[in-house]
């Protein structure tokens, strides 16, 4: 049986920037402390928000552990 967990790492989207940027350093340390955890990332979707900024939605599964 498998397990899952979500996790929000936070994509740059302000005035100040270029749309649909992302601190991609963030995001390598995310996915990649997940994946020592024994994570496999099953989905990424941007979650677009009306004021400028954004979340990345992150999908995790692994082997359960019960």
């Amino acid at each position: 049986m498998k397990e899952y967990k979500t996790v929000l790492v936070p994509a740059e989207q302000g005035w100040g920037g270029s749309k649909g940027t992302a601190d991609t350093s963030a995001l390598d340390a995310t996915l990649n402390q997940m994946s020592r955890d024994g994570w496999e990332l099953q989905l990424i979707e941007n979650l677009n928000h009306t004021a400028g900024s954004s979340s990345l939605l992150c999908v995790f599964a692994r082997e359960s552990k019960s």
